[in-house]
C-alpha cells in the first residue's frame, strides 16, 4: 500500500469524533495511512478525551430535552387536572348551595336531595370520582404521593385542605351523600 504524503487530518479527526465505535486503525485504513501516524496525531490532538467530552455533551443535551419535554406535559397536565378540580368543584358547591336553600326552606327533615332531583346519586359518585382522580392526577405531575396518613390530615388545619368556609356542613353532606351511595 502506498503512503499518501498529504491526508486531510481534519476529515480523519471528524469521522473518528462522529462514530464511537471507530478506533485509530479504522482511520489508518480508510484515509491509507499508518497507524503509528494516525496514534500520534490522536494522542497529541486528544482525539479519545474530545469524542469523551462530545458524548458526555450529547447526553446532557438529550437529557436536557427529554427534562424540558416532561416538565412541559406536567405544566399541560398539571393546567388541565386544576380545570377539572375547579369544574367538579363549582358542580359540588352549587349542588351544595341547593341543598342549604332546601333545608333553609323544608327542614333536614323532609329533604333528600335525590328525591329532589337536583343531583343524581351516579351524577354524584361521578362527580367525586372526578374530583379525587383530578387531585391525584395533580399531585402525581407535581411529585406528591397521591394519599396521606389519617393522622397527617387531622393534625393539620381543615380549613387548609378545603376552601369552603362551610366545611363541616361540606364534609357532613359528602359524608351523608357517600353513605346513600353505599346503601342503594
Amino acid at each position: 500500500m502506498s503512503l499518501p504524503t498529504k491526508i486531510n487530518w481534519t476529515e480523519a479527526q471528524k469521522d473518528f469524533l462522529s462514530d464511537p465505535t471507530l478506533r485509530y486503525k479504522d482511520i489508518s485504513d480508510k484515509y491509507g495511512v499508518s497507524l503509528t501516524a494516525v496514534k500520534q496525531r490522536g494522542v497529541n490532538e486528544h482525539w479519545h478525551e474530545v469524542r469523551s467530552d462530545l458524548s458526555k455533551k450529547t447526553i446532557q443535551q438529550v437529557e436536557t430535552k427529554l427534562i424540558d419535554r416532561n416538565s412541559e406535559i406536567n405544566e399541560r397536565h398539571g393546567v388541565a387536572f386544576r380545570n377539572l378540580q375547579q369544574l367538579a368543584a363549582t358542580k359540588l358547591t352549587i349542588a351544595f348551595r341547593q341543598v342549604e336553600r332546601l333545608i333553609k326552606e323544608k327542614g333536614i327533615d323532609n329533604i333528600s336531595i335525590y328525591d329532589n332531583k337536583m343531583i343524581s346519586q351516579r351524577d354524584l359518585k361521578d362527580l367525586v370520582e372526578a374530583y379525587t382522580g383530578a387531585i391525584n392526577g395533580e399531585r402525581i405531575t407535581v411529585g406528591l404521593p397521591t394519599s396521606i396518613a389519617r393522622k397527617e390530615v387531622t393534625a393539620r388545619n381543615k380549613t387548609d385542605l378545603f376552601i369552603d368556609d362551610n366545611y363541616e356542613d361540606y364534609l357532613g353532606l359528602l359524608a351523608e351523600s357517600l353513605t346513600a351511595l353505599g346503601d342503594k
